[in-house]
C-alpha cells in the first residue's frame, strides 16, 4: 500500500455556477468510485468572505444564478478520512490559494491522484482567462516589453528627435501605470459576480479607448512630420 499527496496550483479562470457544478458531479463520482465505504464520504463547499464562511453539502443547494460580489475564495471538498482520501479545489482572488489539493491512499494512489489532477485541470482550462499575466515574479516585464514596442514604433515613423524619446518615455510610464490599475481590479480567480462582470466591461473599453487614442497619436506625429516636417 502507498500513499500519494500532491498539491498545484490551477491556471487563472473564470469561475461560473456551471464549472463548480462539472467539478462537484466528477470529484463525487471519482472520490464515490474510489470509497470502499460510500457512506463515510463528506461532500461540502464552502464560499468565505470577509465575514465568515458559507457551508453547503451541494452546489446544487445554491439557487443563484451568480455568486454574491463579497465572495473572495470557493472550496469543493470531498473526503473520507477514514480511507485518507480527500480532493479539494480551491477557486481564490489571490493566486496562492487556487489550487488542487489531492491525498490518497492505496495501490496505484500516485496515478490516481494523477488523473484526477489531469481532468480537474482540463475542466478549468476550459474556462481559463488571461488574468496570470498579473501573476508571478516578473509580472512587470509585460508592460516595459508593450512600452517598448509602442516607443520602438513611434522612434521608427517619426526618427530620432527629443521629441520621440520623451513620448517613448510617457509611453512606457502609461504602460506601467494602466497594468497596475488593470491587476488592481483583475483577482487571479474571476468570480462570476455582478462585480466582475461591470469591472469586465469598464476594463474591455478602457482598453478600446487607449488602443484608439495611441493610434491616432502616431498617425498625428507621423502626419505632422510628414507635412511640416517637424
Amino acid at each position: 500500500m502507498s500513499r500519494y499527496e500532491v498539491r498545484k496550483s490551477i491556471t487563472s479562470c473564470h469561475v461560473t455556477i456551471e464549472l463548480l457544478r462539472e467539478l462537484e458531479c466528477y470529484i463525487y463520482k471519482t472520490t464515490k468510485e474510489l470509497s470502499a465505504n460510500e457512506d463515510d464520504l463528506n461532500f461540502t463547499v464552502a464560499l468565505e468572505d470577509e465575514y465568515g464562511e458559507e457551508t453547503l453539502s451541494s452546489v446544487q443547494d445554491y439557487k443563484r444564478s451568480k455568486i454574491p460580489n463579497n465572495v473572495h475564495t470557493i472550496k469543493l471538498r470531498a473526503s473520507n478520512y477514514r480511507e485518507n482520501l480527500c480532493v479539494e479545489v480551491s477557486f481564490s482572488e489571490k493566486q496562492n490559494y487556487s489550487y488542487i489539493r489531492i491525498e490518497i491512499d492505496g495501490e496505484g494512489a500516485k496515478e490516481k491522484a494523477h488523473g484526477i489532477l489531469s481532468t480537474v485541470s482540463e475542466h478549468v482550462k476550459e474556462h481559463k482567462n488571461l488574468n496570470f499575466i498579473f501573476y508571478g515574479g516578473h509580472n512587470y516585464v509585460l508592460p516595459m516589453i508593450v512600452g517598448g514596442v509602442f516607443g520602438g514604433s513611434i522612434d521608427i515613423l517619426s526618427g530620432n528627435d527629443l521629441s520621440t524619446y520623451n513620448f517613448y518615455s510617457l509611453v512606457l510610464l502609461v504602460s506601467i501605470l494602466t497594468y497596475g490599475l488593470f491587476k488592481l481590479f483583475s483577482p487571479y480567480s474571476e468570480l462570476d459576480t455582478k462585480k466582475n462582470e461591470n469591472v469586465q466591461k469598464s476594463i474591455k473599453w478602457c482598453l478600446n479607448g487607449l488602443a484608439g487614442v495611441f493610434i491616432f497619436g502616431v498617425l498625428a506625429y507621423y502626419l505632422r512630420n510628414l507635412v511640416i516636417g517637424f
